[in-house]
């Protein structure tokens, strides 16, 4: 009779003895020496991680009782870095970081070791963000990891707009073989072809000794065309301060001149395919007949169009969307069998296509999407009439799945909010039951995204039902703004205020409602379209939807008639976007 017995987790077993071992110094043959520190190990073990300790042994003609010793310039690996992959060697176990990786990089080059490599990698794939793809760029380049280049190539040319953006001098580093791919790139996000002329300039001032004689080269990847004029001008001075500028000005003075000659046209409509529009998008929403949406439009602010973006994946109102990057995230919502969805997605404004998401938690009706510091949130909403829910869910990319990320201090729907920084959400007003009626409170919330936690900094009597406008006039002060009363609340001293700037009526005197989209443009605009046709604070019997899109200057307190959208929506979800100039491409639809 036979009969096989395994051990369980024998491998386990076994290293962890040999590193127990190894930190005892015991039956150890190799010493490896850095900064007079020295490390003991085992031969067998250091050969099978890494393939350089595995060519010195061979090298070396070594035998069975030698033992080897590596002296490392700890300019190159520090101790403290030899001990972390001796410990990776022996258990398998590694903790990356943005700090640590190019550290582990030089580790896995020096050691040669494939597997350390995958994970730097790995980690370098998963953890790309906006602010770190240069950096990302400039370790794939420098240790031959093709696919983390161009993973952060693709975020550097998505976001070139913050990149070339105003304090941001770590692009001044970008070597010039990634600098001129990105100019000669068609899809470029740029804020327009000014900002590309710009930074070119600067980039080439940064180091002009050694640069200069890239310029004449790169200018010809610009598209003066699309350049303004004013920009042009003041190009013409700097250009005479390098050497070889004759063509470069040449080709100015010829488009200027052209420009002179022919009939003035829109300079978005030369811009590269990349170049960023400002835009305001419009999903879903309920039409006059009953009928639930999919529609996605976008209104283009600097042209004053309204142009077919796609379809969603499913027609809802009530819903809500936000927008970070190059996506367009849009959630919940109401249909004629479900009054409140968990359904999410996210749309890919590039390549025009959708990717499903987890659901959310529950089913939501009347929550409010927003992104902060790079991730998206959604506050507060409604689960049926009534329900009113307290929860911050943040969606975790890594994860892939919503996590609950706060609580308000009040179960409310619609709230209306505002960010500050990567790092805070105000959540001011929305609408609960008070005494067994639908009412609109005075609440002041602040949620800090890092912390996670919900400080309600005051409430206070309202006298309107819609979401009011917000907005920081000063640093520390903040703007609520509606028909009948405005206040102004100081963050630091926590005090209120009454304030004379109030919103004006719609044109035709309609007021706001909920069911109007709204969003804020910049700093003193406010677009709103769609929505129910109030004139005064009850709704109407007759179910009448707004036909026209509006712009508030909140400045002069004036609204002006926008281009008239393809749709007459009620409760629509809306967000602001930057659109590349390629869906200009699409039909017009007003």
């Amino acid at each position: 009779m036979r009969m096989q017995f395994t051990e369980k987790n024998h491998n386990s077993f076994m290293m962890q003895a040999l590193n127990k071992q190894r930190k005892n110094r015991e039956f150890c043959d190799v010493a490896l020496s850095v900064d007079q520190k020295v490390f003991y190990a085992h031969l067998n073990v250091l050969a099978a991680m890494s393939s350089h300790i595995r060519n010195l042994i061979s090298s070396n003609d070594m035998k069975a009782d030698d033992e080897l010793f590596i002296i490392i310039d700890a300019k190159f690996l520090s101790s403290e870095l030899v001990e972390q992959l001796l410990d990776y060697f022996y258990t398998g176990k590694i903790v990356i970081s943005e700090k640590n990786v190019e550290d582990l990089l030089k580790g896995a080059k020096y050691f040669s070791s494939p597997s350390l490599r995958n994970h730097c990698s790995d980690f370098l794939l998963r953890s790309l963000k906006k602010n770190n793809c240069l950096y990302y760029m400039l370790l794939a380049t420098s240790y031959d990891m093709k696919d983390v280049a161009n993973a952060a190539y693709d975020g550097i040319r998505d976001n070139f707009n913050y990149w070339a953006g105003p304090g941001i001098t770590d692009f001044m580093h970008c070597p010039p073989n990634v600098f001129s791919r990105l100019l000669k790139d068609e899809h470029l996000h740029v804020q327009n072809e000014d900002q590309t002329l710009s930074t070119l300039l600067q980039w080439v001032k940064y180091r002009k000794a050694e640069r200069e004689k890239y310029f004449k080269k790169y200018f010809t990847y610009i598209h003066l065309s699309a350049v303004s004029t004013s920009t042009l001008l003041s190009t013409c001075r700097e250009v005479l301060l390098f050497a070889d500028h004759t063509g470069p000005l040449s080709r100015i003075e010829s488009t200027l001149s052209d420009r002179k000659k022919g009939n003035p046209q829109s300079l978005m409509l030369q811009q590269r395919k990349g170049a960023l529009m400002d835009s305001v998008v419009i999903l879903g929403g309920q039409k006059e007949q009953g009928k639930f949406n999919s529609g996605v439009f976008a209104y283009i602010i600097g042209e004053n169009i309204w142009l077919k973006l796609t379809e969603m994946p499913y027609k809802a109102a009530a819903l809500s969307a936000t927008s970070l990057g190059r996506y367009i995230y849009v959630s919940g919502g109401t249909t004629e069998q479900i009054s409140g969805l968990k359904t999410a997605w996210k749309y890919d404004i590039d390549t025009n296509s959708w990717i499903k998401l987890p659901d959310l938690p529950i089913g939501l009706v009347f929550h409010t999407m927003v992104t902060c510091g790079g991730a998206v949130y959604s506050v507060g909403g409604s689960t049926a009439p009534r329900k009113y829910i307290s929860s911050i869910y943040k969606y975790d990319e890594g994860k892939e799945k919503w996590i609950l990320a706060g609580k308000m201090s009040i179960p409310m729907d619609a709230t209306a909010l505002i960010t500050k920084g990567d790092k805070t959400i105000y959540i001011v007003t929305g609408r609960c039951l008070v005494n067994g009626r639908f009412s609109r409170v005075g609440v002041l919330d602040c949620f800090d995204t890092q912390t996670k936690n919900v400080v309600q900094y005051i409430t206070f009597p309202i006298q309107f039902n819609h979401k009011p406008l917000l907005s920081f006039p000063q640093e520390n002060v903040l703007s609520i703004q509606s028909h009948k009363e405005s206040l102004e609340i100081n963050l630091q001293k926590i005090k209120m205020s009454k304030s004379t700037k109030l919103v004006p009526l719609l044109p035709n005197n309609y007021s706001l409602d909920l069911s109007h989209a709204v969003c804020s443009i910049g700093d003193n605009k406010v677009f709103v379209c769609g929505g129910l046709i109030c004139p005064g604070d009850t709704r109407p019997e007759e179910y009448a939807i707004n036909r026209h899109a509006y712009m508030l200057d909140q400045s002069l307190g004036e609204w002006r008639v926008l281009a008239q959208p393809p749709e007459a929506l009620d409760c629509p979800a809306c967000c602001t976007a930057k659109l590349p100039c390629k869906i200009l491409q699409k039909t017009v639809v007003n």
